[in-house]
């Protein structure tokens, strides 16, 4: 990924790994974090709420038809500080996420 990354191509990842039906954040893996930290590319976090009455774990299809909201965030660009350490950062970006989950949980009255 280094090398798409060194072509100017742009790495979707998702850091936690899997979907989780709880809808809580799952912990990060740190593949991500240290490609950012070793490349000097940017993290651009998006956070995906609502999505786990349509997007179950282990389907390749949806599980209702029924309409349903899901709101897509995608917050700034986040580089890594000097000197910062991979699980330092993981918790900055994670912080970050933590706090837009919980405006829009709060503007839309999401749980």
């Amino acid at each position: 990924m280094l090398a798409e990354l060194e072509r100017g191509h742009s790495v979707i990842i998702f850091p936690e790994g899997t979907r989780n039906p709880s809808g809580s954040l799952l912990s990060f893996h740190k593949g991500a974090f240290k490609l950012a930290i070793e490349s000097g590319v940017p993290l651009c976090p998006v956070v995906i709420h609502g999505s786990g009455p349509v997007a179950t774990k282990g389907r390749w299809y949806p599980k209702t038809l029924k309409p349903q909201n899901i709101y897509v965030t995608f917050l700034s660009p986040m580089y890594p500080e000097t000197k910062e350490s991979v699980s330092a950062f993981a918790n900055r970006v994670r912080t970050r996420m933590l706090e837009v989950k919980q405006t829009l949980e709060q503007q839309h009255g999401l749980g």
